[in-house]
């Protein structure tokens, strides 16, 4: 297809665990574009998720000019796209988390958003899965030793929704675990900034059509916030 027939506006294509904070974020910019969702689940298999993404980049490649990535880099899974007719945007970020987080990242908290929450392999549906399938006393053994190095849960505050809403879930799981749960503060800006076409270099890695995204090149034009 001709570079001069895809239409001019962007489309996005995002991780679903997004959902709440880019839909505010379109809503603040008057920025409403297309957006085809990528299951949060993806994440926990980097290999789907990169098959996943290829799949939505071929979709939209050649329709719009633009393809807005809204996710981080999630287990290397973006190592390699590309799409042949549209210019490729994505944010210089660890993971979803850290793209929203407007706070240095703790390295002993374990951050949960509503989107997170949501989703079937997020820790409290898979930790109920596993207590159905090994009994209490062994489910609780085993997610006991994964969650050794953190202290807390910590509910990041983006601002999309009443805290209140999702905070139920994470109460039980502080309680079960003998955690802390705190709050951490999130942001919009990222989000807003690749809606609104400031894709400055230090926070945005940019592919032209026909070239592919290399983690390599992302390191070395600037690394990858965590």
């Amino acid at each position: 297809m001709d570079a001069a027939a895809c239409k001019p506006g962007p489309a996005v294509i995002a991780c679903r665990m997004l959902e709440d904070e880019l839909l505010l974020a379109m809503r603040r910019t008057g920025k409403e574009y297309p957006v085809a969702w990528l299951e949060s689940g993806l994440h926990e298999t980097p290999q789907l998720l990169h098959a996943a993404l290829m799949e939505a980049i071929a979709a939209y490649d050649g329709r719009y000019g633009v393809l807005l990535l809204a996710m981080g880099a999630c287990g290397n899974a973006v190592d390699g796209i590309g799409a042949a007719h549209s210019t490729l945007v994505l944010p210089r970020f660890q993971d979803c988390i850290g793209l929203l987080l407007d706070e240095p990242r703790a390295s002993d908290a374990f951050y949960l958003t509503r989107g997170w929450l949501r989703g079937e392999r997020a820790l409290p549906c898979a930790y109920r899965r596993a207590r159905e399938r090994y009994g209490e006393k062994k489910a609780r053994a085993v997610y006991e030793i994964m969650l050794r190095n953190y202290a807390a849960f910590s509910l990041l505050d983006t601002g999309a929704y009443p805290l209140s809403e999702c905070r139920a879930e994470p109460e039980r799981l502080a309680a079960c675990f003998d955690k802390a749960l705190t709050t951490s503060r999130g942001t919009l800006s990222t989000l807003e900034k690749l809606l609104l076409g400031q894709w400055d270099g230090e926070a945005f890695c940019t592919v032209a059509p026909g070239a592919r995204f290399s983690l390599l090149d992302t390191l070395m034009g600037g690394g990858i916030h965590q």
